[in-house]
Order: structure tokens, then C-alpha cells, then sequence
């Protein structure tokens, strides 16, 4: 959110990040006595400076929590501009310096018209027992499981027709348990792989189904889906999973070589599999961090190894000299 509020790219220099920080929190906190304070939190959570740099009279334990407050002070800055939905998805992956730095977020910017929406799986509050207990100003939502009918449903809405071979439609509907993610990857995959379904007189589809093995789990759609792409396409998301969720064009062109890697990101994108890129500086994200994890499972272990010395070698590179 703040690289993206900032403007602020791999390819900025330190100085020129810094200088991108400077203006936007200058814009947003113009009157604000504590804007040193929290433009140098910020910029530590940045890596644009180390806390010693940033913060030198605060403790090592206390770095994390410093780090927090300055992110509830830009958030809280934000919504007085005007009200604020945040959404933080698969909290449950989150460490437990975010979860708390969220937790008191909606106990202490409760003045300020902010929507804070946070989605996690159960097992995130099976070791939480307290989150968000006793707070008025805080409801938990449990959602559960699609229903066959609802999974039916979604089947039909995704391929926009009313039905599929009564086989194949049944046994996607009792490997998803309910999953729509299952549901979405695995009709992409038919997608993907050119399968056609034509609607008969008599209700029925028909076309190009063969034979079609449906995986067990999302992780095995996930994988099969993969090893339907292209090769370059396929090496391009196994690369861009290695820098993380989030990544950008010109980081995954350092890493392969390949200097048309936004084509192939443009196509992966179209495929639903990443989301966001505004050329070589737009970054971009794994549509579902699930994806991110397959593609990285399906990298054998050397060049699993390689590529991550190459990224920390583009990464060394991509670092401007500090400003002494």
C-alpha cells in the first residue's frame, strides 16, 4: 500500500525513494507535529533505512512496536482524507508483529471512519482464542463450505452454461468440499487447455471433454494447472515466486534473462494467475498466495537454489548506495 501511495519502484535509487517518501508524507501530514517520527518508521519498514539510521534511541526489542505505531499513525492519516476500507487476506500467514500491529489498529483509530476487513481460515482463531474479543466496535463472520447446489452453481456461472457431463460436474462438485477456489483453478485449467462445451437440445454438454483426471485437492489443481503452461510462462511464475507473493516485471526479467518476461506476465495475468503490473515497475501479485506456493513446490531444488541467488544478486544490484 505505502510503495504504491509513494510511488516508489525497485529500479528508485535510495535518494530518490527517500525523496518519493518525503514528498507524500509531507502531502498527507503536512500539519502533523509527529511526521519525523513516523516518516522514520516507515522508512525503516522499508528497508530505506536500518533502525539505527531511522531510530536511534529506540531499543532493538522495541523496533517492531515502533514500527507498528507509525503504520496505525499513516492509516489513521489516510482515513481523515476520507473514510478507509482496509483488506488483509489469509491472515493467517501473517506474523504475529502485523497481527498485533491490526489488532490495535481497531482499538485505538476507532475515531477515524476506517473499515479494517481481515480474512483468515479457522485455524487462525483456533490459536487466537481472544482476537478481537470484547471490542464493541468488531464482528466475526464465519463462512462456511459452498453446498453442492452453491457449488453447482458457481460451476455453471464460471464456464456460462447451464450444465456439464453429469459425471465430471458431480465429481468437481465432491472433490471441491465446498473450496471455490478448487472450483475456479479447475475450470481455468479446462480453459487454459482450449476444452469447448456445447449446450444440446437436451440439456446436456458436450465437446471436447476426453479424458479428464479432477485432482483430490486445490494443491493438485494448482500443480496440474501449472504444467499445463507454456514452458516460458511456466518458468516466469516459478522465478517470480521465489522473489515472494508480491514481485515485479523487471525482478523476474533480472532473475531468467528473459527480457519479454512482462508478455509473459501479460498472459499470465489474463489467465488469472497474477494480478496487477503496470510495465517494468507495475507490481504485481500471485492471485492467490496458494498459486505462489505451487509454483514454488514445482521448482526442482537446484534451480530452486539458483534462482534464489540470482535474485539476491539482481537485489544487491538493485540497491542504491546510502546517503552518508
Amino acid at each position: 500500500m505505502l510503495t504504491s501511495d509513494t510511488g516508489i519502484s525497485r529500479a528508485d535509487e535510495h535518494n530518490k525513494a527517500i525523496a518519493k517518501l518525503d514528498s507524500w508524507l509531507r502531502e498527507l501530514l503536512a500539519d502533523d507535529p509527529q511526521l519525523p517520527a513516523i516518516r522514520s518508521r516507515l522508512a525503516v519498514m522499508m528497508g530505506l533505512l536500518t533502525p539505527a539510521e531511522g531510530m536511534p534511541d529506540t531499543v532493538a526489542e522495541r523496533v517492531d512496536r515502533e514500527i507498528g505505531w507509525g503504520i496505525r499513525q499513516y492509516l489513521a492519516a489516510i482515513a481523515r482524507k476520507g473514510p478507509l476500507i482496509l483488506v488483509v487476506d489469509d491472515l493467517q500467514w501473517a506474523e504475529p508483529q502485523v497481527v498485533e500491529t491490526l489488532e490495535q489498529l481497531t482499538d485505538r483509530a476507532a475515531e477515524v471512519p476506517m473499515l479494517l476487513i481481515c480474512i483468515a481460515r479457522p485455524e487462525f482463531l483456533e490459536g487466537r482464542r481472544d482476537w478481537a474479543a470484547g471490542q464493541p466496535n468488531s464482528t466475526t463472520i464465519t463462512l462456511d463450505p459452498l453446498t453442492p447446489t452453491e457449488t453447482g452453481t458457481l460451476i455453471s456461472r464460471l464456464l456460462e452454461i447451464e450444465a456439464l457431463p453429469s459425471e465430471l460436474r458431480k465429481e468437481i462438485i465432491e472433490r471441491s468440499a465446498g473450496t471455490p477456489l478448487y472450483c475456479e483453478e479447475f475450470i481455468q485449467m479446462l480453459i487454459d487447455e482450449g476444452r469447448s462445451f456445447v449446450m444440446e437440445p437436451a440439456g446436456g454438454a458436450t465437446g471436447s471433454i476426453g479424458e479428464i483426471r479432477v485432482p483430490h485437492s486445490i494443491q493438485a489443481v494448482l500443480a496440474a494447472r501449472l504444467d499445463s503452461l507454456p514452458d516460458g510462462e511456466k518458468g516466469v511464475l516459478q522465478a517470480a515466486s521465489v522473489v515472494g507473493e508480491r514481485f515485479e516485471a523487471g525482478q523476474v526479467s533480472d532473475m531468467t534473462g528473459v527480457p519479454d518476461a512482462e508478455g509473459e506476465l501479460a498472459s499470465l495475468r489474463r489467465k488469472g494467475l497474477v494480478t496487477g503490473g503496470d510495465g517494468a515497475r507495475g507490481e504485481m501479485a500471485f492471485r492467490h498466495i496458494l498459486i505462489r506456493d505451487a509454483a514454488y513446490a514445482s521448482l526442482p531444488k537446484s534451480e530452486r537454489a539458483a534462482l534464489h541467488d540470482r535474485s539476491e544478486t539482481a537485489s544487491r544490484a538493485g540497491q542504491a548506495t546510502p546517503n552518508h
